[in-house]
């Protein structure tokens, strides 16, 4: 791609150039692309598969059950010099996963076993074993280049849920009739992760060839007799430190999560009347995460602003939470007030999300307390998470929300 042609493109002079920006965005396509892909196609899958609409809580729970894929931190910080369980080796496993994973859906989606859809729940479960495994490598990964990088990566994590969106807008998932089958959506999901699996080779090479004197030890498979494994407590120390060096990401995240997961999934259906403006308000949203990601390309000097901007989520959180205990919803105000709060409240949301990881793969020297530091932001962050949730859901559960 030619400079000319990529005017639109992020290009800080002192980061990755547009191209490359690019390629680190396709990376950041993979991990959730498998999930995101299901979870449009439960459109359709729904009408077909036995399960009928509980197919989608099914789903969902699936996904949350995934989260067993953290223990992969576990075992990299236990067998510290297997080179089966460096970066680029997960990474490339993980790709592998995805591809076959979308292969398996390409041919055999509407495979039961006593009228359960065990093809389509085996391969969610593989896809969220991809997405927060891979959230686990993939920034300490990125974090090796310039920071635009880590914006990039971001955004296309984020945009993964887009694309595949918009696929199955083009298709008409939620139409009586569709433009193309299943097949055809999941080979697309396919060819996606074939371009992510690309590009990573590219810039993995890369990495090796530029950094591979200050590359940890672990990553570069040397000297592997000389390195002791470390004792509990000096794991414990390491935590420690990661957490010391990372606190302020750390503890923004927590909230990032956990205000996010009580506003899209337990909010948002209360705000306005009928199911459309629902939908459209959740597209406001996405569309919003994935430009304050790519806003953090230009403007990632931010750090001491992080709290600012969470509790500007907490406040949007705070009065959107009114409004769908509110009886009425329908009234101008309240219209031009819940389309505003979804689209500032992923802004925000997306554009936290990426600098809790930018910060510390920017202020950290040492390789490992960074890899520990940007892994501790992701496992408190599922933390934050399964606590909004769960919180929304309790509040549901109790009715305090009201419907039209």
């Amino acid at each position: 791609m030619s400079e000319e042609n990529s005017a639109l493109l992020p290009r800080p002079s002192d980061d990755v150039g547009a191209a490359r920006w690019l390629m680190f965005f396709s990376v950041g396509l993979f991990p959730w692309l498998l999930v995101n892909g299901i979870f449009v196609e439960l459109a359709v899958f729904n009408k077909i598969l036995p399960e009928g609409k509980e197919l989608s809580s099914q789903a969902g729970a699936i996904t949350q059950i995934a989260n067993v894929g953290l223990l992969y931190v576990w075992l990299r910080d236990r067998y510290k010099n297997s080179r089966w369980l460096s970066l680029s080796y997960t990474i490339w496993a993980l790709l592998g996963l995805c591809f076959v994973s979308c292969m398996i859906l390409c041919f055999a989606w509407d495979v039961t076993v006593g009228g359960v859809s065990v093809v389509l729940l085996s391969t969610t479960f593989t896809g969220g074993l991809v997405g927060i495994i891979g959230l686990t490598v993939i920034y300490p990964w990125v974090s090796e280049f310039p920071p635009g990088a880590t914006s990039a990566v971001s955004t296309g994590t984020a945009s993964s849920g887009v694309i595949a969106g918009v696929i199955g807008l083009v298709q008409g998932a939620g139409a009586e009739k569709q433009i193309f089958s299943p097949f055809v959506f999941m080979l697309s999901m396919t060819t996606i992760t074939i371009v992510s699996a690309v590009f990573f080779h590219i810039l993995d090479r890369e990495r090796n060839e530029k950094v591979v004197k200050s590359a940890p030890l672990l990553e570069r498979g040397i000297q592997e007799g000389e390195a002791d494994r470390e004792t509990e407590k000096g794991n414990l120390e390491g935590w420690l430190n990661a957490l010391k060096a990372a606190k302020m990401p750390v503890a923004v995240q927590f909230f990032n999560c956990l205000f996010n997961y009580a506003y899209v999934p337990g909010i948002v259906p209360y705000l306005l009347c009928g199911d459309t403006p629902t939908f459209w308000l959740q597209e406001a949203n996405t569309i919003a995460n994935v430009l304050g990601r790519w806003a953090s390309t230009f403007f990632n000097r931010t750090d001491r602003l992080l709290p600012l901007l969470a509790a500007g989520m907490g406040i949007v959180l705070g009065m959107s939470f009114f409004q769908g205990v509110s009886l009425q919803k329908n009234t101008l105000s309240q219209r031009i007030s819940s389309y505003a709060g979804a689209f500032l409240f992923g802004l925000l949301n997306g554009y936290i999300e990426t600098l809790v990881f930018l910060v510390p793969g920017r202020t950290i020297r040492d390789q490992r307390i960074k890899e520990k530091a940007l892994q501790l932001v992701i496992i408190v962050g599922q933390i934050g998470a399964f606590t909004g949730t769960f919180t929304t859901a309790a509040l549901v559960s109790k009715q305090i929300f009201h419907q039209c």
